[in-house]
């Protein structure tokens, strides 16, 4: 064996164990299944306004008015925790958060605010879509076990806010005299590691179950009184979310046309300019 050979295999064994190789997954999967993919994303921290790293961002989209673009976009950060798993943990009552949030108050750009108001128009057709369902899968709290200080999980969630947040401030800037961007985000956390919701029984016993997939509820009142919701998903099960938010995506995709107030009230902006 020469010494570069043994130095190839323990550079390869060291890169199974970091989250570069998460990351590359991610974005491959993301990749795979036609979504426009950015790696290791530069944006400015809305809070101190200095630069940072998210690190996978992707999008699917569509011009559904010569001079309109919708992107749907999801940014993502990895993260790899082998032997502490992580916990969600659920509230007793699902209905706490309000299923009314499910399209209006998502994280979006400035002009997407009406898209959205309008989207919710046809609620009763998109009620089910895995966009914007909720199932019983919400939580409101999120720690790794077997842990006391955990910068990871606040880092994770903090980082993920952020870039959504400045990437909602960033749009609009993209505008032009010749096109008007919209988007709707979705943050998520991929995990590489064990999944986990706990909560109370109706005898007050604690019940611990291995999961794949949640929804964590979190406010960021420091952003601006942000409310987030950001799935947090299994690398397992990362196949099985790509399918359902695929076609989830092209079912909003496909309700372009129908969004004759979003499209009339941009049109009546660009002539006022």
């Amino acid at each position: 064996m020469t010494k570069n050979t043994s130095l190839k295999e323990a550079t390869v064994k060291w890169l199974s164990t970091q989250g570069f190789l998460l990351e590359m997954k991610v974005a491959k999967k993301f990749y795979d299944n036609n979504f426009e993919v950015i790696s290791s994303s530069i944006y400015e921290d809305p809070i101190n306004k200095i630069s940072r790293e998210i690190d996978v961002i992707v999008s699917k989209g569509t011009l559904f008015d010569k001079h309109i673009r919708l992107n749907i976009t999801f940014v993502i950060e990895c993260k790899y925790s082998r032997d502490k798993p992580w916990v969600l943990f659920k509230a007793s009552e699902q209905n706490l958060f309000g299923k009314n949030y499910n399209i209006v108050f998502r994280n979006c750009s400035d002009h997407a605010k009406l898209l959205l108001l309008e989207l919710d128009s046809f609620n009763k057709e998109l009620n089910n879509n895995y966009l914007f369902s909720f199932n019983e899968d919400l939580y409101y709290g999120i720690k790794r076990a077997h842990i006391e200080t955990d910068h990871m999980i606040n880092g994770a969630v903090t980082e993920v806010c952020n870039a959504v947040r400045a990437r909602e401030l960033k749009i609009d800037r993209f505008n032009t005299s010749l096109i008007t961007n919209l988007e709707v985000l979705f943050p998520i956390i991929v995990v590489q590691g064990s999944l986990f919701e706990t909560y109370l029984d109706d005898k007050l016993g604690l019940v611990l179950n291995e999961i794949n997939h949640g929804h964590l509820f979190v406010s960021k009142p420091e952003l601006g009184n942000e409310r987030m919701y950001i799935d947090i998903i299994s690398f397992d099960h990362l196949d099985y979310y790509i399918e359902k938010i695929s076609q989830a995506v092209q079912e909003v995709l496909n309700y372009s046309d129908k969004l004759k107030s979003t499209k009339e009230f941009i049109k009546n902006k660009r002539s006022r300019k």
